[in-house]
């Protein structure tokens, strides 16, 4: 019963660390996502976000889109990661607390 105490630290640990790792991350990527609007006959890009209760529209020209998008869709990637991550810390955490 001891080596799978020790497997389920070791696995708590890893995965602790996996998230710090993504975490980390995501900070360096743009949050919110992208709305196009359509303004007399023209399309336009804007990376929206929430900024405490205030939603934020910012203008993003039509060069920059390719990349902007492409970071938003893996700052979704990787908070989808970070809440499986979240998920697996929890159930070995229950784990850990069941005396065996």
């Amino acid at each position: 019963m001891v080596v799978i105490k020790g497997v389920l630290q070791d696995e708590l640990e890893r995965q602790n660390r996996m998230l710090r790792a993504y975490q980390k991350k995501a900070v360096l990527l743009p949050k919110g996502s992208v709305v196009n609007k359509n303004i007399r006959g023209k399309e336009y890009f804007y990376l929206q976000y929430r900024d405490g209760e205030k939603v934020v529209s910012k203008y993003i020209p039509n060069n920059e889109f390719p990349v902007i998008n492409s970071k938003i869709e893996e700052r979704k990637k990787i908070d989808k990661i970070v809440s499986d991550i979240k998920k697996e810390i929890k159930f070995i955490e229950k784990a850990l607390k069941i005396k065996i």
